[in-house]
Order: C-alpha cells, then structure tokens, then sequence
C-alpha cells in the first residue's frame, strides 16, 4: 500500500490533538494468551504498564463511524467500508482520515492513533474511599505528550506558563523518587477545591495489603481540571484533591497490576447445565473509572479520497466523534459482558495559542 502523498498546511491549523479517555467500564484490550495464571491478560509494555493499544482505538473509531455515516457494505459476506457509498462526502472523509479498506483504493491514513497510558487509576482505600494512583512515570508520559502537542501545533516552540504541562513539570521536580505523596490541589481563581486548610490527607494510606505514608504536598493553584473531571461521574462526585496519590516507580507497577479487575468465565453445556469440558478461563480488565492520555495525529499524508471529501483534519475527525459517536466508543471487544465502554474528551487550549487556560470541548 502506497504511503500517501505528504500534505501541507499552515501554522494555523491544528497538527495534534491531546484526547483523554475515561472508562466508562471494565475494558479488555486483550493481549492474546497467557502460560501465567490469567488466560487472556490485558497487553503490557516492556515496562509492565497496560494500556490501550492506539490500533484498537483507531479500529473502533472506523467501524463505529462507519455504520453511524452508513457507508458499511456487504462483500462476500464481509462487512467493509465503502469509501464511495453515499453522495455527501461522509464515507470519503472518512476513509479520508482513517484509511480505505477496498483493494485498489491506495494510500496511508490521514491521521495516526498513539497508544492510550494510564494517567490516574482509581483505588480502594481506607482511609479515604477512593484515592487515585498514578506515579512519576505516568505523569511524565502525560507530559510528553503535551509537550509533542503544544510543539507541533505552534510552530515548534512551547510556553509553560500556567498550562497542565508545566504544572506536571513543576510537581515533578519537587517529587522525591522513593517517596509517597498525596497532592493536596489549592484554589486559583474560579478554579480548583480550596484544600488550603484540608488536613484529611495526612496519615497512612492502605491499598489493599500495601500501606503507605504518603508526605503531603501542597498546591496553591493549578490549571482548570474541569474538562477532565466531566469525563467521569467519579470524578465529578470528588474531584481530585488530597486523592492524588503519587507512588515511587518501584512500587507503581505492583499497585496497578492489582488494581485489575480479573474474572473467571465459563462457558455451559446447555443440555448437562455444567461447565463445557476445558471451558473455563480466566481475563483481566482495566477497571471501570481510569484516566487514560494519548494523542491523534495529523500525519501529513493524504489518500485519493482527501481531494473529494472536503475539509478533512483534525476537527472534522473531532466533530465527527463528539457529534456522531457522543463521544464513547467500544474498545477491547467484549461488549456482550458489559464491557469495552470508554469516553473521550479533548485537551484543546494552549498558553499561546487560546489564552493561559486548559480545557478542552
């Protein structure tokens, strides 16, 4: 398949979007089988940390809006997008922005689909009911990619000043690698909880057999996080101060992989009403409420259905998931065990480009 034709464009136009996705339920973005006790685990990088592959993400996003704009034909029994289907430039844009599937029809997607880590992980804990895990490494991922947005999307320079980057930035200087602690977010204008004078946060932390003596740390003011909070109903219920709980890398991975939910399903013999002879495993699932960051993209290159379909960018793919899909999406399959249920929201603003706030739609 042909790689496209390099596609430019000017500074104006937006090259990146930052996407937060929350889990709406459990998830299984599965990574095949298993020789450990767990038939079917979720997939892992080098490290350890799961994540959503940016693949499973980028396939849901195809096949879903490819039934909500009716451009899904039936060939030989396969059901594929057909890139010319309707007359309104829909299945052109969007074939367009994530590829064709018909052979013949050459040419690279318009857009690319980072994978989607881990930011926040909601946690049972004693003391506090729910915290939310994350650790140094996660963090500076997040980042990352921020930063990769912020540059490539204003002309290859970045200003820190009062953005969601530069306040990780911040925070992670100040944070000792083999300490604990729990971030106690103050009030900036209009913005925030006011936690100034909120002692709830000092005292051990237990997670399940793990305990932990988080140090406190105090924050004055940070940037707007109500976009993020409106991706959940967790969230909006208690926010995020004082349940920040940030964990040295060495314990990180143990936590998280904890956290996941693991459940043991079986398949029936109708007519005996018992367990089918070797039907029996065992998957793991992201659990419900996660914060997970990644990006989409613009890759530079178009196909042969970018020069008839329009406007063909980064906001009509936006456009196209928060009015066509709500905004959520299925990944990771398993939708029949109430499963696979995820909701996007985009991190739009930057100092330079949209005023000194961060948000997003």
């Amino acid at each position: 398949m042909s790689h496209g034709t390099p596609q430019g464009g000017t500074r104006s136009n937006r090259k990146v979007l930052v996407v937060f996705a929350s889990t709406l339920t459990k998830v299984h973005p599965g990574a095949g089988r298993s020789p450990g006790v767990v038939d079917l685990p979720v997939v892992r990088d080098p490290l350890g940390i799961w994540y959503i592959p940016g693949s499973e993400v980028k396939g849901s996003l195809k096949t879903s809006l490819g039934h909500k704009l009716d451009c899904i034909d039936n060939r030989n029994n396969q059901y594929i997008i057909d890139c010319n289907k309707n007359s309104n430039y829909d299945c052109g844009k969007l074939c367009c922005l994530l590829g064709p599937e018909l052979e013949g029809d050459k040419g690279a997607s318009k857009v690319s689909i980072s994978d989607f880590y881990p930011v926040l992980v909601p946690a049972p804990s004693a003391e506090k009911g729910v915290v939310y895990v994350t650790g140094k490494l996660l963090l500076a991922r997040l980042k990352a990619l921020l930063d990769a947005a912020e540059t490539a999307n204003n002309g290859g320079t970045r200003n820190d000043s009062n953005t969601l980057s530069g306040f990780i930035g911040n925070l992670l200087k100040d944070l000792e690698d083999d300490k604990a602690y729990i971030i106690n977010i103050g009030r900036s204008p209009g913005k925030g909880t006011d936690a100034s004078n909120n002692d709830s946060s000092k005292g051990d932390v237990h997670l399940g057999t793990i305990t932990l003596k988080p140090s406190v740390k105090p924050i004055e003011s940070s940037p707007d996080l109500s976009t993020i909070e409106k991706l959940h109903p967790l969230y909006q219920a208690l926010g995020f101060s004082g349940r920040i709980l940030v964990l040295p890398d060495d314990a990180l991975k143990a936590v998280l992989d904890s956290l996941l939910e693991k459940r043991t399903r079986i398949r029936l013999d109708r007519v005996k009403k018992t367990v089918a002879p070797g039907a029996l495993w065992t998957e793991e699932y992201i659990p419900w409420g996660v914060l997970l960051a990644g990006m989409i993209v613009d890759t530079g290159f178009k196909n042969t259905h970018c020069n008839n379909g329009g406007a063909t960018g980064l906001d009509t793919l936006r456009v196209l998931i928060e009015v066509k899909l709500g905004s959520s999406l299925i990944v990771g399959g398993k939708e029949t065990v109430g499963a696979g249920l995820i909701k996007l929201g985009f991190y739009q603003k930057s100092a330079r480009s949209q005023g000194n706030g961060d948000g997003g739609s």
